[in-house]
C-alpha cells in the first residue's frame, strides 16, 4: 500500500506541476524540517530555533490535517484537476492556524517529519517556504529506530524488515522531489553536523 502510494505521487505531482509556483512567496518566513526518525531533525530544528528571529512550533499537526482537506478534494490522483485555488487557500489556512506568537514571528520552524511523504503538496501550498532534509547513515537510523520505543503510531519501528522498507520507502519518494524540485531542498547530513558543527550550522542557517 505505501509502495502505491508513492507510485501515485511520483506519477501525479510533477516537476512540471511544481514549476507553477516557481517564484510564489507564499510562506515565506516558514522552514519545515523533515525526514526519518532518528536522522538529525531534532538538532537541526533546535539549531534553527535558537535564532532571534525564530520561532518553534515542535512537530506541528497543522499541515497533516491540511492534507486531509486536500485528499477529500481529490489528492493525489485528482491533482491534475485541483485549482491552483484551492492550493493557495490550504496554504493560507496553514498560516492562519499558526500559534500567535509564530504568526508574529519573522521565521517559523515546523518540525513535523513525515511531510517528506508530501513535500509536493506542501510546495504547492507553500512554495516560499524553506525545506530542510535531515538524513543519516541508514544503519544508524535503523538501529537508533529498533533501540526505542516511540509513542504514537509508528508502527513501522519495531521490526528491521518493516524500517528498512520505510528507509527505502523515504529514499524513493526523496529521490523524486529532488528531480522534481531542483534546488529546492537543503540536505542536511547528521555526520557532517557532528564532525564541523560550526561550518554546518552556518550552512543551516543560510539554506
Amino acid at each position: 500500500r505505501q509502495q502505491d502510494m508513492v507510485d501515485e505521487l511520483r506519477a501525479t505531482v510533477t516537476a512540471e506541476r511544481l514549476a507553477e509556483v516557481e517564484g510564489q512567496s507564499r510562506g515565506e518566513g516558514l522552514v519545515f524540517v523533515f525526514g526519518m526518525m532518528r536522522s538529525g531533525s531534532t538538532l537541526a530544528a533546535q539549531i534553527l530555533s535558537r535564532h532571534p528571529d525564530a520561532v518553534s512550533i515542535g512537530e506541528s499537526l497543522i499541515f497533516p490535517r491540511l492534507l486531509e482537506r486536500a485528499r477529500d478534494a481529490g489528492y493525489p490522483a485528482g491533482l491534475a484537476e485541483m485549482p491552483s485555488g484551492l492550493l493557495a487557500e490550504l496554504g493560507e489556512a496553514y498560516l492562519d492556524a499558526l500559534p500567535p506568537e509564530a504568526r508574529a514571528a519573522p521565521v517559523v520552524v515546523d518540525k513535523e517529519l513525515f511531510k517528506f511523504q508530501h513535500l509536493g503538496l506542501v510546495r504547492l501550498m507553500l512554495p516560499g517556504a524553506r525545506l530542510i532534509h535531515t538524513v543519516r547513515d541508514p544503519m544508524d537510523v535503523g538501529f537508533s529506530l529498533w533501540s526505542q520505543s516511540f509513542a504514537g503510531n509508528h508502527p513501522f519501528a519495531y521490526r528491521l524488515e518493516t524500517i528498512a522498507h520505510f528507509q527505502h520507502l523515504h529514499d524513493e519518494i526523496m529521490a523524486h522531489w529532488q528531480a522534481a524540485m531542483p534546488g529546492a531542498i537543503h540536505t542536511l547530513r547528521y555526520e557532517d553536523m557532528v564532525a564541523d558543527p560550526a561550518a554546518e550550522t552556518a550552512r543551516l542557517l543560510e539554506a
